[in-house]
């Protein structure tokens, strides 16, 4: 058996960007580019676990973060005129999950191998402002591989095993929303987590 525990103090990251942001002005998206100064700190926690018995394996690993936007003042000016602050210091840093786990078992003989995998990410927040944000996930997968000689290997695989829906990522257009009820009835998206599939391969080396 095999464990280790890492613990990550308050770091600060400072970063210099330029980072485009996006407006409604007169019901047409407008985007004006930001030159950034802010910094990320976080105290974090991760533990691993490797157990063995014969051909199982069971590995596990937990992290625990607490990512929050430091120094981040902007002030944004468009093209109608209007100028707008807003403060993102204090507030979770956006497409970062706080609670991350994966449990990946498999069982290993001569010529199998069954293995499975299934990671939770919790809340990430789609916006600076932290109004926006997708729920938790779990992304599964599974599969079998067959060992047929020294040069050929076949395997089937399979994604999202329980069939979730989910997105992740950030969404710049709502950075600038600051009241929750306009967001009410916005369309938005992330990158999706894939759907349930089957792959099948065979493996060949000359």
């Amino acid at each position: 058996h095999k464990y280790s525990l890492l613990v990550y103090p308050f770091l600060p990251s400072v970063k210099n960007t330029y980072r485009p942001i996006t407006k409604q002005i007169n019901g047409v998206s407008e985007t004006v580019p930001h030159l950034a100064y802010y910094g990320i700190g976080t105290i974090g926690l991760t533990t691993e676990a490797n157990v063995f018995w014969g051909g199982f394996k069971m590995h596990g690993l937990l992290t625990l973060r607490n990512p929050r936007y430091l120094d981040y003042e902007n002030t944004f000016t468009f093209s109608n005129g209007q100028t707008e602050e807003i403060s993102y210091s204090g507030n979770f840093a956006s497409g970062i999950s706080r609670v991350e786990l994966e449990l990946d078992p498999s069982y290993t003989t001569a010529n199998w191998r069954f293995w499975g995998s299934a990671r939770y990410y919790s809340r990430q927040y789609a916006s600076r402002t932290n109004l926006a944000y997708f729920n938790g996930h779990w992304e599964t997968f599974a599969g079998i591989d067959r060992k047929i000689n020294d040069k050929c290997k076949m395997s089937l695989n399979f994604v999202n095993l329980f069939f979730q829906n989910g997105a992740k990522g950030s969404i710049d257009v709502a950075d600038t929303i600051t009241d929750p009820e306009l967001l009410k009835g916005i369309v938005m998206a992330g990158s999706y987590i894939r759907p349930f599939t089957i792959d099948f391969s065979i493996t060949m080396k000359f």
